[in-house]
């Protein structure tokens, strides 16, 4: 995992790959190997990850946003939402938010407003990070680009050692666009 974090996707898809050989009943708890297959664009077999660990998983939401942003790279976003899994009403409310903006189109900014007056922390930075996904699948690299780089910057992933954070960089690093230089509160 310490691989992806650094950005060397396909170094973290070979050791997934061969954590398999010795163990192919791991794959449904492989979620970050989606992440690996999605930034190195292999879609399909991405699909096909998160869709075997919502398979282990039914009520994990953001597994099934990652099928989603996966299938609508590979087939587009019409067929992704057709066929993105039902989970169950995600406690989080900005996760929540998020599976409702892929899977039934609602409006990005209930996202970011589910994440109330949390500037930094961790309900900004994903707000921004599914944000960022979406207007991504919605083809407006512009607006991906600053929810994206604007969730890499807040406090939450920088200070964080959440997997997730690294997937901000990660998508920003893979797509050549510069990490914002983070303004951190020192007394924090």
């Amino acid at each position: 995992m310490q691989l992806f974090i650094e950005n060397e996707v396909e170094a973290s898809l070979a050791e997934f790959e061969a954590a398999l050989e010795l163990d192919p009943s791991q794959i449904p708890y492989l979620w970050q190997r989606g992440l690996s297959l999605f930034y190195l664009n292999r879609f399909a077999e991405a699909s096909q990850q998160f869709r075997a660990c919502i398979a282990a998983n039914s009520r994990d939401a953001e597994e099934s946003i990652w099928y989603f942003v996966s299938e609508a790279r590979a087939n587009g976003a019409d067929s992704a939402r057709e066929s993105m899994p039902e989970v169950p009403r995600d406690p989080g409310k900005v996760l929540r938010a998020a599976y409702d903006m892929f899977k039934s189109g609602a409006d990005p900014l209930q996202v970011l407003a589910a994440a109330g007056d949390d500037e930094g922390g961790s309900s900004a930075f994903y707000a921004r990070l599914y944000v960022g996904l979406f207007f991504e699948i919605m083809g407006d690299e512009a607006t991906s680009r600053k929810y994206m780089q604007s969730a890499a910057a807040t406090e939450y992933a920088c200070r964080s050692s959440d997997y997730m954070a690294a997937v901000a960089r990660v998508h920003c690093l893979r797509r050549q666009w510069p990490l914002p230089v983070p303004t951190l509160d020192s007394d924090i």
